[in-house]
């Protein structure tokens, strides 16, 4: 199990958005195992004449020899910044545990002979 680190910026503490942000983390190892860490950032930048946006989320995640980076911004509401950043690193963790398993076949299928 991977250890998770959620910052947030300028936004209050909600445990709902913190269980959201687990639940998601949690999901994201069935997609590569060798996730070391996770850590979440969650900023809500100035909205001087509204309640809302701007919201980002930045997820970097290090798996063994690697550390992985996506974020994402929503003007509309932080559990979609959280949502879009989350998928946008399940693509880059599944491209990675692919890049990694043909590795590993490249090796175990030897070095290849030289064509005449």
């Amino acid at each position: 199990m991977q250890s998770t680190q959620i910052t947030l910026h300028n936004i209050r503490r909600s445990p709902a958005l913190s269980a959201r942000i687990r639940d998601l983390a949690e999901r994201l190892e069935s997609h590569n195992r060798d996730i070391l860490n996770i850590r979440v950032a969650v900023s809500h930048g100035p909205a001087p004449a509204k309640k809302g946006g701007p919201y980002a989320v930045s997820l970097r995640v290090r798996i063994p020899g690697h550390e992985l980076v996506a974020s994402h911004e929503s003007e509309e509401d932080v559990y979609i910044a959280v949502r879009e950043a989350f998928l946008a690193m399940r693509h880059q963790l599944v491209q990675a545990a692919e890049a990694a398993r043909l590795a590993r076949w490249e090796a175990a299928k030897g070095p290849t002979e030289a064509q005449p």
